[in-house]
C-alpha cells in the first residue's frame, strides 16, 4: 500500500492505478482482514483525489478512513488520517477546520511519538499560520518542523554509524580468528615436522 502512495506521489499517470489497487485492497480487507488495511486504502484514494484537486471525493475517502481508524483504535492511523484531512481543509481554504484538525493530529502524535507525522503536521501548521497572518506561530511551527527533521536525520545517521561500527568489529574478529586459525595450522605443521 505504501508503494502505491509513493507511485501516486511521483507521477500523475499512476493515480488511476493507485486508486484501482487501493480499491482492490479495500475489497480484500473488508472481506477477509484487518480494518487497518481498509482504512489505508481509503486514505490512499483520498490522497490521490486530493493531489488531483478533486476535493469532494478526497474529503469523502479521507473522512471514511478516519472513521474506520477511530473504530479500530489505531492511534497512528488516526494521526495520519487527521493530517491528510487537515491538508484537505488547507487546500480548500477552510483554515478554521484545518487548524482544529491539524492540532488534534499533533496532540495525538505527541502522545504516541510519531516523528515523521509530527514533522509533517508542523510544516502544514506553519503554512496555515502564514496564510492567516500569524507569522510568529508560523515561525515557531516551522522551527519545530526543522528540529524534528534534524533529530530524525541524526537518529538515522546514528543507526548507520552503529551498524558500520558493528560490521567493522565483526570483520576485525573474523580476521583475528582467521589469523589464529592460520597460526594454529602452522604450529600443528611444525609439531608434525618435529615428530618426524
Amino acid at each position: 500500500m505504501y508503494a502505491i502512495k509513493w507511485l501516486n506521489s511521483q507521477n500523475a499517470d499512476f493515480r488511476d492505478g493507485s486508486i484501482f489497487y487501493a480499491r482492490k485492497s479495500i475489497e480484500v480487507s473488508s472481506e477477509y482482514g484487518p480494518l487497518r488495511i481498509e482504512a489505508t486504502g481509503y486514505e490512499t484514494i483520498g490522497s490521490c483525489y486530493l493531489d488531483s484537486k478533486l476535493y469532494d471525493s478526497a474529503y469523502f475517502y479521507l473522512n471514511k478512513s478516519l472513521k474506520i481508524r477511530r473504530l479500530d483504535d489505531n492511534a497512528f492511523g488516526v494521526v495520519s488520517s487527521l493530517s491528510k484531512l487537515g491538508l484537505y481543509y488547507l487546500s480548500v481554504n477552510d483554515y478554521r477546520n484545518a487548524e482544529k484538525t491539524l492540532v488534534e493530529a499533533l496532540e495525538i502524535s505527541k502522545t504516541i511519538g510519531t516523528g515523521q507525522l509530527e514533522k509533517f503536521i508542523y510544516e502544514k501548521l506553519s503554512v496555515l499560520y502564514h496564510l492567516t497572518n500569524r507569522h510568529e506561530l508560523a515561525y515557531l511551527s516551522l522551527s519545530k518542523h526543522y528540529r524534528i527533521k534534524d533529530s530524525l536525520l541524526n537518529e538515522k545517521k546514528t543507526k548507520e554509524l552503529t551498524q558500520l561500527s558493528m560490521l567493522y568489529e565483526l570483520d576485525k574478529k573474523q580476521e583475528e580468528q582467521a589469523l589464529n586459525n592460520n597460526s594454529l595450522m602452522k604450529l600443528k605443521k611444525l609439531k608434525l615436522n618435529d615428530k618426524k
